[in-house]
């Protein structure tokens, strides 16, 4: 199954934050299965094949800002030229 919307969005609204975080931590856990996520294709950020707590960080650490994309070094979303060409357009 291909992705849907950008790589760490696991409940389909358009973001990738800490909510997408929590549901692959819940996975993890056994709480919910991998499978009731509405894009469960999306929870691997990192490509391993496996969807853990490794990928739950990376979401965390997109959202804050300290990596610019998912996966990590790829060419997933790359948060830094959507950043700067917000900037961009700012009139200060």
């Amino acid at each position: 199954m291909p992705l849907k919307g950008p790589l760490g969005d696991v409940n389909d609204d358009g973001e990738v934050n800490s909510v997408d975080a929590a549901l692959i931590l819940q996975v993890e856990a056994g709480i919910i299965d991998l499978n009731d996520l509405e894009f469960p294709n999306n929870a691997d950020v990192n490509e391993d094949g496996v969807v853990n707590s490794v990928d739950a960080s990376l979401i965390l650490q997109f959202e804050a800002g300290f990596i610019d994309s998912l996966p990590p070094g790829g060419a997933g979303v790359a948060r830094n030229l959507a950043v700067q060409l917000a900037e961009s357009l700012l009139p200060w």
